[in-house]
């Protein structure tokens, strides 16, 4: 009996640890694949650049603004795996969510890293009707920590936007 409290505990204990370190693998552990579609599409030559799309089941018509979910990290860690759950709670609300992946510090500096994220809003502008099936052009910029701080640095500057993302229009920002 006590040998198996003391197994008992030793779990929840390193459950807890795993959960507090790594709540996003929790989160993510527990979301059923079944609620979203998921496709991928690259941007880039580098390994990092790509885009993970997630699509409601079913796409209403009542036109949703696309979701772009940046990523945090402290621009030098982190990947748009961790964050499957954002998107799973956001498919489930009728949006497209579009997550990429950029390229990080060291081996890039700033502004190589928003100016993936603009090229990856540029694929999607391209390649809009093969990713996904919703309609529309406007987006909302979302983010986490640097991923937040990236959207803002975005949308400070509306005019380079403009010229970048001509058909995309930025009609918000969470982060």
């Amino acid at each position: 009996m006590i040998k198996t409290l003391f197994v008992l505990l030793t779990v929840a204990v390193g459950l807890g640890v795993y959960a507090f370190s790594a709540p996003s693998k929790v989160l993510n552990g527990v979301i059923s694949n079944a609620d979203f579609k998921l496709s991928g599409q690259r941007y880039g030559e580098h390994p990092r650049q790509t885009i993970d799309v997630y699509e409601p089941q079913s796409v209403s018509d009542d036109a949703k603004p696309l979701v772009v979910f940046i990523h945090g990290g402290a621009w030098r860690s982190s990947s748009k795996t961790e964050y499957k759950f954002v998107a799973h709670a956001l498919a489930q609300l009728g949006y497209v969510v579009l997550i990429p992946e950029y390229r990080l510090y060291p081996e890039v500096r700033f502004p190589a890293l928003i100016d993936d994220i603009v090229s990856a809003l540029s694929a999607v502008q391209r390649h809009r009707p093969e990713l996904f099936q919703a309609s529309g052009n406007r987006v909302i910029l979302m983010g986490h920590s640097s991923g937040a701080h990236t959207a803002a640095l975005l949308m400070t500057d509306r005019d380079f936007l403009q010229q970048a993302l001509p058909n995309l229009a930025v009609v918000g920002l969470i982060g």
